[in-house]
């Protein structure tokens, strides 16, 4: 669903209303006929209204070259995802027994994404040094997904972490109770450009 609202002159939240509202159905028996029943989820919308209703001041907008604050119209998607079953639940390497691993281990990993990296042509002219740290789900088949990037350095180097890390063979997966299972992990990449 998308919600709109108003950011008034004063930064305040005003005019929450909610647009595409979601849509369930079910199967009902009416007098022995199963009839397809439609309701809008009227408790989804109801609480993507009071969120944003909740939110504090904003910094209001401004126009021109004399910054005269206005009233400015905002619609902001919203999307519910519940947590679902077990099998969907996401852990982390300190709730699991085995650790998901690249093929080879660590050093493995790192001499693999070391001949995929390729550095913007610009890098050649400055020196930059840091760490991109990419967020993962390592799926119980090993893929990855859900790939972003928790610490930036830079954003061409940011993409090129993403690019890299989306291209990654299937890694062993983590285990809870004998069960391969789906781990949040972080893959820090230090630059080191001279």
């Amino acid at each position: 669903m998308v919600v709109a609202f108003t950011i008034e002159k004063d930064g305040s939240v005003n005019e929450v209303r909610a647009e595409n509202i979601p849509v369930y159905s079910e199967i009902v028996d009416i007098d022995g006929v199963e009839t397809k029943v439609e309701h809008e989820a009227t408790s989804l919308v109801d609480e993507a209204i009071r969120g944003i209703s909740l939110m504090p001041k904003w910094k209001p907008g401004t126009i021109g070259e004399e910054k005269e604050t206005v009233r400015v119209h905002f619609t902001i998607p919203v999307c519910f995802q519940f947590s679902g079953t077990e099998d969907e639940k996401i852990y982390t390497i300190d709730d699991i027994e085995v650790q998901p691993e690249f093929p080879g281990g660590e050093s493995a990993m790192y001499e693999w994404m070391s001949k995929k990296l390729v550095y913007p042509d610009h890098y050649n002219e400055i020196s930059i040094a840091g760490t991109v740290v990419a967020q993962v789900v390592i799926e119980k088949d090993g893929l990855i997904s859900d790939i972003k990037v928790v610490k930036s350095l830079d954003p061409p180097l940011d993409k090129e972490v993403i690019r890299v890390v989306s291209m990654m063979p299937k890694w062993n997966p983590g285990k809870h109770d004998g069960q391969s299972v789906r781990v949040a992990y972080k893959i820090p990449v230090k630059f080191q450009l001279k």
